[in-house]
């Protein structure tokens, strides 16, 4: 069997296939939609049952393939004999706007980089650079998009930092991975 988990908003449909062997010979393809599990985070279904083995006697091996589903991680553990369990993790965007502080014939930094922290760890890194951003006081970016639940189904509370620029005092920061850091 498997069981399907959400971490987040739960989607509207899953398509999962049971392949076989090394070849990855899709057996069985199932789709399955929210209104069957009435909405739930937690989905449990099953593939027909399969030959254990070949015609010349040889084990099968099977694996479960969920396709791709924009604005989740997915992990897939387990086997046969134990169910399979698919994660669905939904993702964030986080988008930061780094600010110079500047005045009279200051200029601004050449470059910056911004650090997007899950605790005391990097999730992301981002370099901005002047020669790509211009002179503008105002240089905005996002992150690729970043779990925002953690194995437990704990929302992320992600923080931005940069590392200190020559000639420049410590930022302020503002904000959170919902509206986006300043």
């Amino acid at each position: 069997g498997v069981t399907k988990k959400w971490f987040g908003t739960v989607g509207d449909k899953i398509v999962v296939d049971l392949v076989r062997g090394s070849n990855e010979e899709i057996v069985q393809t199932l789709t399955k939609y929210k209104t069957d599990f009435d909405g739930s985070s937690t989905w449990k279904f099953s593939f027909d049952e399969q030959p254990k083995y070949s015609p010349e006697g040889t084990e099968y091996s099977y694996k479960v393939k969920e396709h791709t589903l924009d604005g989740y991680k997915t992990d897939i553990t387990g086997s046969v004999e134990n169910g399979f369990t698919i994660t669905n993790t939904e993702k964030v965007e986080v988008g930061v706007t780094k600010k110079w502080i500047v005045t009279g014939k200051e200029k601004i930094g050449n470059e910056v980089i911004l650090k997007l922290m899950n605790g005391t760890e990097i999730a992301a890194q981002k370099k901005l650079r002047k020669a790509y951003l211009g002179e503008n006081t105002t240089w905005t970016t996002k992150f690729a998009p970043v779990p925002k639940y953690d194995a437990a189904g704990n929302e992320i509370k992600y923080t931005v930092v940069e590392d200190p620029v020559p000639g420049f005092k410590a930022p302020a920061y503002s904000g959170d991975a919902k509206t986006g850091f300043t």
